[in-house]
């Protein structure tokens, strides 16, 4: 699963999150998204623990980015 994050800040707190609590994970950059306008960042986490990994990264404080915000609402 890949979740893109508000900016390349939040994507290495998000990993740095998931990793302190045992969640394998990596950060992407993402430029070919005909979604999304420029480059952006994203965290690619494991299906299984997608909503552990939400949980965690909501509670330290992550942003997604606003796509994304549409999918998993304000929590995320």
């Amino acid at each position: 699963m890949k979740l893109k994050c508000k900016n390349m800040t939040h994507a290495m707190k998000a990993n740095r999150l998931l990793y302190n609590n045992g969640i394998h994970s990596r950060v992407e950059k993402i430029s070919d998204d005909p979604e999304v306008h420029g480059c952006v960042y994203s965290i690619v986490i494991d299906d299984k623990a997608a909503s552990h990994a939400l949980k965690i990264m909501s509670d330290g404080g992550v942003q997604l980015h606003k796509k994304e915000k549409i999918r998993y609402g304000d929590d995320a």
